[in-house]
């Protein structure tokens, strides 16, 4: 539930006065519409041509929306590749935004990646037959963020939810004016670019803005235990380090392994992808964080591979530093023959090195870096290159990475 993931929670309640009567005038699919426009994205005519470019990158970054009615509504917003745009978002989707009681509609689809930053502005705007269904709307999706509305007979009514995490931040806003509901949802992962967009976004209709003031998505923030704090975001299962070495043959969940040493991980029989744990030879303990389904025979599509990561804690930063050369060391030179991609550098403060691979039929993608006394390493496996990176994506923002 959304709900588990909610850090920071504001309710905003301001009554905007819409102009004439009748129908809904700042937040009806008409108006949301023209505002799309005012906001330089590209409308489509047809569903299918959204539907198809939204897999396209640079049209997708252009942002695009469309006007929709009845059964071109569900055929836009119960698309898996336009949820899919969403759902870096978190769990609650394009899909969460559905309701087949919606006469007309507008939505929205917006997403920029520039290298590891990336954000999101989407949402729509649902006409319905009478106010009463727009109120039933409008209050089952504040539900699913465990509270209620404030609400008033004149003018707009509002809620907006953040979910601030170490480097990224996630909007969840939602108006309603008579038989209208405006839904945005804004996500923003190493960049501030997000906050200022959805302004632009929310200036056209002349409503008022989610108010991310101070948040800064750019900094890393600092944690004792970024293994740790990954693990407060999952469903875990605890594994006690002796049994490190069954983790390939158990059933599939999130294991998260604490305090192990280093004769747990050379354990004979451990997980292969594990590597450079000889490299740590003078650390004081190790965490791991382990999201991986092996058993790629059953796995579906978007569940095949996954991620583990681990947090090396050495006695000094000196020794880490020795560390987190000694891993990258090993770990170009057992993918040599495969590497795609490689990245070294300093992300405010923290060195790291990637790489990407290409083995067989999976993407792999590896990630290190040093944290003072501390060493993360990251890898991923996908069954696609965008799958491995998305699974690093995950897991780089639940460490604050």
């Amino acid at each position: 539930m959304i709900k588990k993931l909610l850090l920071v929670l504001s309710l905003c309640f301001i009554p905007v006065f819409a102009a004439g009567c009748g129908g809904a005038k700042l937040v009806s699919p008409d108006a949301f519409a023209k505002a799309c426009e005012e906001y330089d994205t590209e409308r489509y005519e047809d569903v299918s041509d959204l539907v198809e470019d939204v897999g396209n990158e640079k049209l997708v970054k252009a942002g695009m929306f469309i006007q929709a009615e009845s059964i071109n509504i569900r055929k836009v917003m119960l698309d898996d590749k336009v949820d899919g745009v969403f759902a870096v978002a978190g769990d609650y989707t394009m899909q969460d935004l559905y309701s087949g009681k919606a006469e007309k509609g507008t939505i929205l689809v917006k997403y920029v990646k520039d290298g590891d930053a990336s954000w999101l502005v989407g949402g729509s705007s649902l006409k319905f037959a009478s106010e009463y269904e727009a109120q039933d709307y409008f209050k089952a999706k504040v539900m699913q963020f465990d509270s209620e509305a404030s609400e008033d007979d004149s003018g707009i009514s509002y809620l907006i939810y953040n979910d601030i995490k170490n480097r990224s931040l996630t909007t969840h806003a939602f108006y309603i004016e008579k038989d209208c509901v405006l839904s945005l949802v804004g996500y923003e992962n190493k960049t501030n670019d997000m906050s200022a967009s959805i302004a632009e976004l929310c200036s056209y209709l002349n409503i008022d803005a989610p108010c991310l003031e101070g948040v800064d998505c750019t900094k890393v923030v600092q944690v004792e235990n970024r293994i740790a704090t990954a693990a407060e975001t999952c469903d875990v299962t605890e594994l006690e380090p002796s049994r490190f070495h069954e983790i390939e043959t158990l059933p599939y969940k999130t294991y998260y392994v604490k305090d192990a040493s280093l004769d747990d991980l050379r354990q004979e029989g451990s997980p292969s992808g594990l590597l450079g744990s000889a490299s740590a030879s003078n650390c004081r303990s190790i965490d791991v964080l382990c999201d991986l389904n092996t058993n790629l025979s059953r796995a579906t599509a978007n569940k095949a591979g996954g991620y583990i990561a681990m947090g090396y804690r050495f006695d000094d930063e000196d020794s880490a530093k020795t560390g987190f050369d000694a891993f990258a060391k090993t770990i170009k030179e057992e993918n040599r023959q495969v590497i795609v991609a490689e990245d070294t550098g300093t992300d405010d403060g923290l060195v790291y090195y990637k790489m990407a691979s290409r083995v067989t039929i999976a993407y792999y993608d590896y990630a290190i870096y040093l944290d003072g006394n501390k060493v993360y390493l990251i890898c991923t496996i996908g069954m696609t290159e965008e799958q491995a990176q998305n699974f690093l994506d995950d897991i780089e923002g639940k460490m604050g990475l």
